[in-house]
């Protein structure tokens, strides 16, 4: 289990040593646009997705994570019960997921363990979204590729 505050602190910091943001590597100087107004200070960047991290997360003292999980199998989309790399990778701060727990609580976890902790709830929401324009798409497409 891990603090709100060691949640956000981590992640915060490996965004601060990561030269600013994952995006800067590829396209320069970092900017992020907030209601039109494009902000380039990497400290006022930084104190907006504290911000937004901190929104994300609910208002209660522990999470669990993905270490917490060691008895389910996230074989859904990886094999061998592991974590998802891109969840955990650089874009941690958007990718990784708040899940309600059954027992009470939450968890901060990738998408695998998501799945693997509320695999009805996926179930539902994959039959929905096949049966969405989209999802109808999706499905054509990956049919073919088959």
């Amino acid at each position: 289990m891990r603090t709100r505050r060691e949640i956000v602190d981590t992640i915060m910091t490996e965004w601060e040593s990561m030269a600013m943001c994952p995006r800067q590597q590829f396209w320069g100087e970092p900017s992020i646009t907030v209601a039109g107004v494009e902000i380039t200070s990497e400290e006022v960047i930084l104190r907006y997705q504290r911000m937004n991290l901190e929104e994300r997360l609910p208002a209660v003292e522990t999470f669990k994570t993905c270490e917490d999980f060691p008895h389910l199998d996230a074989h859904g989309d990886h094999a061998n019960g592991r974590c998802c790399d891109a969840c955990h990778g650089p874009y941690e701060i958007y990718e990784m997921s708040v899940v309600p727990l059954p027992e009470g609580g939450y968890a901060w976890v990738c998408c695998a363990m998501d799945r693997a902790i509320r695999p009805e709830w996926h179930r539902v929401r994959n039959e929905r979204f096949a049966k969405t324009a989209r999802g109808k798409l999706w499905n054509r497409i990956f049919k073919e590729r088959g």
